[in-house]
């Protein structure tokens, strides 16, 4: 998460919107308003459901968060060579494929969490 909020931070810096398809046709301007402002209900409800009482709700999100890093890279690594994809050098690229490799991390710390409370409870792990 702490990757992925911070390279949002980046896309600022790199104009993001103009490679989104509505912020793209607005006047500069408005883009980065509209790409800044846009911001706060998706980190309000981010912050929410990390942090939510629900165990599941906070499970669920964690490994939507964590599939979703994936999905992002490979949207960024398609977009390598574009004339308006400016994320180059070792922080940008950092902070977007690091949240890719964290979240495969996470997911597959969760399988095998998950693989291995299933042993157990069907008598079927030894130690």
């Amino acid at each position: 998460m702490a990757f992925l909020l911070t390279h949002e931070l980046d896309a600022v810096q790199h104009a993001e919107w103009h490679l989104l398809f509505v912020l793209r046709t607005l006047d500069p301007p408005w883009a980065y308003s509209a790409f800044v402002l846009l911001h706060i209900p998706i980190v309000f409800v981010l912050l929410w459901l990390a942090n939510h009482a629900n165990a599941l709700i906070r499970l669920r999100f964690r490994l939507v968060t964590a599939g979703f890093t994936l999905i992002h890279a490979a949207i960024h690594f398609r977009l390598v060579g574009s004339p308006e994809y400016t994320f180059e050098g070792w922080l940008s690229n950092g902070l977007i494929f690091g949240s890719a490799v964290l979240g495969s991390v996470y997911l597959l710390l969760e399988w095998m969490a998950n693989r291995w409370s299933l042993s157990i409870e069907e008598g079927k792990c030894k130690q």
